[in-house]
């Protein structure tokens, strides 16, 4: 479920993007002392060194960022003016945005054994410090959103609502074991978490699917839609319930954003740990965490169709120790079956869906083609493209669409 943040990014993102997102992380980090005086101050010890100071002060605030750039890019298009003491959209939203996220990734380590969080201690601490910090946020909406409070209140609702959701869905039906079945039911949740029609159909036009496994990638759409691209949908949705104006255009590229981002952070779970990458939220022994857990993502499900032997079936049938042996094994047969390169295509793909819902004049539109950008090239993605011979196909195709 986590996403990769924008550190992670290789080569570094757009130094105008980069220094508004320094620029947004000192105005969170504002509000979170703020947060902290007035709704942790009888159990902030109990927070020093979690998670939530660790993604405030130390990563970039990705989904922050989002929030303050689709109000910046919504008044452009509606001709509001910006206010630069306006905290409701420049330090409120991006603080709630990055605490919701916080909460979602302590249940996240939970899910999928991550971070170190498998023993009954480190597991009962996630749920406890998950708790409290919803009900603290909570209150700290309640007191400091005037008349948006209950659109304020309602949005961050739904988006835990449609976390849990999606996971649930992630446990019923996107396993192993339920790629295996000849026959799943269709998605039939209520039109109010089900993925746009149309949005399915862009997406099943990129996947190469056999009629009988059709049901099990559209399962798989309809949990990144509620895990993932429902905080951007929802986000986007909130900020112009608040300026009371509407943009499907952009609550659309929110959407194909979020899948984008969704599909990148699966293909990055094949690089092996020794390669060290850590985010805010994950561990470089959290590498092949989906093989593990026997989640089936889109490359997964890409190499099971066009490949019946090899290490990465092998790994699903029996399990295995996780020794470097074994990592090497999965990390090359992933890349010499090409199956990772045509999941990243994928990705590409939607990305270039985003963004041809931009409105090209205005003038924050910058900003999110260049978070697109991270479908193309990533520093995971780079052990991939480094490896034999994809090496020179891959990284001159990738250096001719960064010069466009």
């Amino acid at each position: 479920m986590i996403n990769s943040e924008p550190s992670d990014q290789y080569p570094s993102i757009h130094p105008q993007r980069q220094e508004e997102m320094l620029e947004t992380r000192r105005n969170i980090l504002k509000e979170y002392s703020f947060f902290k005086r007035n709704y942790l101050h009888n159990v902030e010890m109990l927070f020093k060194f979690s998670l939530l100071e660790k993604k405030i002060r130390r990563g970039l605030p990705l989904r922050g960022y989002f929030s303050r750039k689709i109000f910046e890019y919504i008044c452009h298009s509606n001709n509001h003016n910006i206010k630069t003491d306006n905290h409701i959209f420049l330090n409120k939203l991006p603080f709630v945005v990055e605490s919701v996220m916080t909460i979602q990734y302590y249940h996240n380590q939970i899910l999928d054994g991550k971070a170190g969080v498998n023993s009954k201690d480190s597991i009962s601490q996630n749920l406890l410090l998950s708790n409290l910090l919803k009900e603290r946020l909570y209150s700290y909406i309640k007191d400091c959103f005037g008349i948006y409070t209950d659109t304020v209140e309602t949005q961050v609702k739904k988006m835990f609502e449609w976390v849990d959701i999606g996971q649930l869905i992630e446990l019923k039906f996107n396993k192993y074991k339920d790629y295996l079945q000849k026959k799943l039911p269709k998605t039939t949740l209520h039109n109010e978490y089900t993925i746009p029609e149309t949005t399915i159909n862009t997406l099943m036009a990129f996947i190469a699917c056999p009629s009988e496994k059709k049901a099990f990638i559209k399962w798989y759409l309809q949990r990144i839609y509620l895990t993932s691209a429902g905080l951007f949908k929802l986000t986007a949705e909130l900020i112009s319930k608040i300026l009371n104006v509407k943009d499907l255009n952009i609550v659309q590229y929110s959407i194909y954003y979020g899948m984008m981002l969704q599909i990148v952070n699966d293909n990055s779970d094949f690089i092996p740990s020794k390669y060290n990458h850590k985010t805010v939220g994950k561990e470089e022994c959290d590498s092949f965490s989906d093989l593990k857990n026997k989640n089936i993502t889109l490359p997964i499900f890409i190499h099971l169709n066009e490949h019946k032997k090899g290490p990465v079936l092998q790994y699903l049938e029996k399990g295995s120790l996780r020794t470097k042996k074994w990592e090497d094994c999965l990390f090359n047969d992933i890349i010499l079956s090409k199956t990772i390169f045509k999941s990243i295509d994928i990705g590409k793909e939607v990305g270039l869906v985003a963004t041809s819902y931009l409105d090209k004049d205005n003038i924050h539109t910058w900003a999110f083609q260049d978070m697109v950008n991270i479908s193309v090239f990533n520093r995971f993605y780079y052990h991939y493209y480094k490896n034999q011979f994809i090496k020179r196909i891959y990284l001159s195709n990738f250096m001719n669409i960064y010069k466009n």
